[in-house]
């Protein structure tokens, strides 16, 4: 029944005909949102009916003319963000263009990316980083770990615990 309900509002939301849509799956963290608390965990969908769900989204959407983003993000062709919409990265432009050694400056980010590499979900050079069709389902593992705030909230979080 899940999959009938959210199939009827995919075709809402392609109806409306927005230029981007933010489709986000919900997250069960009651040790940050008290209320959750509240809500039984067996009665969420099992993480295969999400991705199923996922998959139908991509799917319906993909056949209204919107383009998969990644990171719960559908867009039509001509939207900005389905333009810049850049799954490789070239590390000599990208260096030159803010004044760094791409390589040098992102090496422990580099070096984290090694499981993701021998998963398949990129691939990894030493002139670029380009990600996988598979891996654009997770492409938001991919950016973490560039996320120079969210290694030092975890470095910060580690250290309190030491503490």
């Amino acid at each position: 029944m899940k999959m009938a309900g959210f199939s009827a509002t995919l075709d809402k939301v392609i109806a409306a005909s927005p230029d981007r849509i933010a489709l986000y799956s919900y997250a069960h963290v009651p040790h940050l949102f008290k209320p959750q608390r509240r809500i039984d965990v067996d009665a969420l969908p099992a993480p295969e009916t999400k991705l199923a769900i996922l998959a139908l989204a991509i799917e319906k959407l993909g056949t209204a003319g919107y383009l998969y983003i990644g990171m719960d993000h559908f867009a039509k062709p001509g939207e900005e963000l389905a333009v810049a919409q850049d799954f490789e990265l070239d590390f000599a432009a990208l260096g030159a263009q803010y004044g760094i050694a791409f390589a040098d400056y992102f090496a422990p980010d580099l070096a984290a990316l090694g499981p993701l590499a021998t998963d398949g979900l990129v691939v990894l050079t030493d002139r670029d980083l380009k990600v996988t069709m598979r891996g654009r389902l997770l492409v938001r593992t991919v950016a973490m770990h560039f996320d120079r705030y969210l290694r030092e909230a975890q470095q910060k979080a580690q250290y309190s615990r030491v503490i």
